[in-house]
């Protein structure tokens, strides 16, 4: 199954404005702040992406048949394990709580550029998200 191209945009758009996020808080902020926005930037696209593949298995005919138990244990384990990396990280000093709060917005900052431009412009998508 491929993902559509708006979903694919979304993931690049979305690296793409950490990247800048990031050159410009190593410029002109510190490293703490700069590390706070890789972290949570890459759980941010990372957690997006696996949200996605997670979407496709549960929209598909077969998943409508099977116990959701798998679903809701996948996605415990992945929020304990987030949790579990940001509080390490805050903990040790290392990165700077609004670094990482702006990381985590770069997916947000992506969907805020990608609805007006595809609302004004239109997007074609001929890929089905589902069964691409």
């Amino acid at each position: 199954m491929k993902a559509s191209r708006i979903w694919k945009t979304l993931l690049v758009l979305s690296s793409g404005i950490l990247v800048v996020c990031l050159i410009f808080c190593w410029l002109f902020w510190n490293t703490q702040v700069a590390l706070g926005v890789l972290l949570g930037g890459v759980l941010t696209i990372g957690n997006f992406y696996l949200l996605g593949q997670a979407l496709k298995h549960v929209l598909t005919p077969e998943a409508s048949r099977k116990t959701p138990k798998r679903f809701i244990l996948f996605f415990l384990l992945k929020f304990g394990l987030f949790f579990a990396v940001f509080s390490v990280a805050l903990r040790s000093g290392q990165v700077d709580l609004l670094g990482l709060f702006l990381g985590c917005s770069v997916v947000v900052a992506s969907i805020f550029v990608i609805v007006p431009v595809t609302s004004l412009f239109g997007y074609q998508d001929d890929e089905d998200f589902v069964h691409g």
